[in-house]
């Protein structure tokens, strides 16, 4: 739409100024039966290139400000939308449910791995309701005790009663 409508204003300037710069010369016009064949030739001649030399600034000034304005709209087609955005962000880093569910998995098997490893801990220090630290300490193998498991809440009680288990067989 924005496209007819620049041809439209274009077509309608450009006849306005060629029209103009005729009338302008239209009362010489009337003189060529006076004139010889040579003068009237190099009169409209003269007519023509100055009409010629308007549309043509027209043009120009014309073509500076469509450039600007195709610049411009390229500028805002390229911007994306919020969806758009989402989309893209979707397809290079994968679909957030999917990326939360296999974080969930891992963090799953993350938990049964430790929980593997609480039997093999020295000590397990508990706060009374809440936490739960599983540690092992090997002064070969490093200065400082290893955390092989930890937990809050329901992982805590999981890793007490694992450990208490143990210390019983």
């Amino acid at each position: 739409m924005v496209e007819l409508l620049k041809a439209f204003i274009k077509i309608i300037l450009i006849v306005w100024i060629a029209y103009s710069a005729i009338v302008d010369d239209s009362k010489n016009l009337l003189l060529l039966y006076d004139m010889s064949l040579v003068q009237a030739i190099m009169y409209i001649g003269s007519v023509i290139i100055n009409a010629g030399m308007k549309i043509s600034m027209a043009y120009f000034i014309i073509g500076i400000a469509d450039y600007i304005y195709q610049k411009w709209k390229f500028k805002d087609d390229m911007k994306m939308t919020k969806q758009e955005v989402k989309d893209e962000y979707k397809n290079a880093e994968g679909d957030p449910q999917v990326k939360g569910k296999q974080k969930a998995k891992m963090r799953e098997a993350s938990q049964r791995r430790m929980m593997q490893d609480v039997p093999r801990a020295d000590v397990v220090i508990t706060n009374p309701t809440h936490y739960a630290v599983a540690l092992k300490y090997d002064a070969q193998e490093a200065e400082a005790p290893i955390v092989l498991a930890k937990g809050t809440d329901y992982l805590a009680l999981q890793i007490k009663e694992k450990r208490k288990k143990r210390r019983w067989k």
